[in-house]
């Protein structure tokens, strides 16, 4: 928290329009990119932005007993959740909010830079390429 040059009460530092706007844009690409081989296979943009926040661990997790639950990826109320049965017991991943109004840059720029990590990890391609051979493509 920074504090109000004009009125002196606390203030979160906003977040970079060009950083937010990357972000997306490289989900986008990811999407497009996404290996066919891949376990996971979202269904849109919007579904592989849940599961790489989960994958980045900015996420909530539940673990419970497996009798009423499945493997898989299930819409909620809240969005995406990704339940996965490991040891005995169900893992329930629900990634937490990355709002404009409720992070500011400085909670966003780590979450950002691991999605991008998970990316790269997961496509095989720098995501700066990545987004180049997109606007490419456009």
């Amino acid at each position: 928290m920074t504090t109000c040059p004009t009125c002196g009460g606390p203030h979160k530092k906003r977040r970079s329009p060009e950083h937010h706007a990357r972000f997306f844009a490289v989900i986008a690409a990811a999407y497009h990119h996404w290996p066919d081989a891949h376990d996971f296979q979202p269904a849109n943009a919007e579904h592989l932005r849940a599961w790489l926040l989960c994958k980045a661990k900015h996420c909530d997790v539940m673990t419970s007993a497996p009798e009423a639950f499945l493997r898989g990826s299930f819409k909620h109320a809240g969005g995406f959740c990704f339940r996965y049965v490991s040891g005995g017991l169900v893992h329930e991943y629900t990634p937490r909010t990355i709002n404009w109004e409720k992070m500011d840059q400085r909670a966003f720029s780590p979450i950002a830079q691991a999605v991008d990590e998970i990316i790269e990890a997961e496509i095989g391609i720098p995501t700066d390429r990545l987004l180049k051979e997109t606007e490419a493509a456009a």
